[in-house]
């Protein structure tokens, strides 16, 4: 009798064993989707953030625009080894770095091609964000880390690696990094409506027009809109290269 008793014991014992490993395992799966169900929420509250904060100087995917900050949505930016952090010899992670950055800005300018230093963001240091805030833009920055690059878009092509010979990617890189994004409507890779439509310039105006634009915005006016509000210093900005490249991506956007 007392060995029945042991037994039932025993196998409930066990029956309760097997039954709390597998609530286990569900609950460790529950918990990692949540864990991922707020990162991606993170990542989309810092979006928004970005777009409203931070996307005038370093573009609105990330591409950086000429003279005022630099891109951060490239395999160079990334780099451990030859990247961002190692130009200025930090040692931690690149999350930290990023999350640093945004914090307390950069007072001393790392580099003499850029206007002004980076400024604070952090609340703590005097800035507009909360922690919460910071720490979303930081998951939104560091998102583009495992972005394909070469490909328009979400950042894409216009922040990441081009081959050496393909002058649309190039263009595309010029484009977004002149802060010609914000302002142009061309295809699928920007939406603003600031400035003229460009999808079907080079098929309409051809390549002169287009560099008569960039180097002497003024020059023509397009019905609609008013001169001096295209920049007027992109000719001295951008290389001749630079521009031939941007010709060449409205050529290809036109011919799509």
């Amino acid at each position: 009798m007392i060995d029945n008793r042991i037994t039932i014991g025993m196998v409930f014992v066990l029956i309760s064993m097997i039954v709390l490993t597998i609530y286990g395992i569900q609950e460790q799966g529950r918990l990692e989707e949540r864990t991922e169900s707020e990162h991606a929420r993170a990542i989309q509250r810092g979006a928004v953030i970005f777009e409203e904060n931070c996307s005038e100087c370093h573009g609105p995917n990330g591409g950086g625009v000429l003279g005022r900050a630099p891109a951060l949505n490239t395999g160079h930016f990334f780099d451990p080894t030859v990247g961002r952090l190692k130009e200025v010899s930090y040692n931690g992670s690149i999350e930290s770095f990023v999350t640093l950055t945004v914090t307390g800005g950069r007072p001393v300018k790392s580099d003499t091609q850029y206007a002004q230093p980076m400024p604070t963001w952090g609340q703590q240091y005097g800035g507009p964000l909360r922690e919460d805030q910071v720490n979303d833009v930081v998951a939104f920055v560091l998102n583009w880390a495992g972005e394909p690059r070469g490909e328009a878009g979400a950042g894409g092509a216009a922040g990441g690696d081009c081959d050496p010979d393909d002058s649309p990617c190039l263009g595309l890189q010029a484009f977004s990094a002149a802060g010609c994004v914000a302002c142009h409507t061309v295809a699928d890779y920007s939406n603003a409506v600031v400035g003229p439509e460009l999808t079907n310039v080079f098929a309409e105006r051809g390549p002169d027009h287009i560099r008569e634009s960039i180097m002497n915005p003024n020059a023509v006016i397009t019905e609609g809109f008013t001169a001096d509000v295209m920049p007027q210093n992109l000719g001295e900005l951008l290389t001749p290269e630079q521009i031939d490249n941007i010709i060449a991506f409205l050529e290809d956007v036109s011919s799509q």
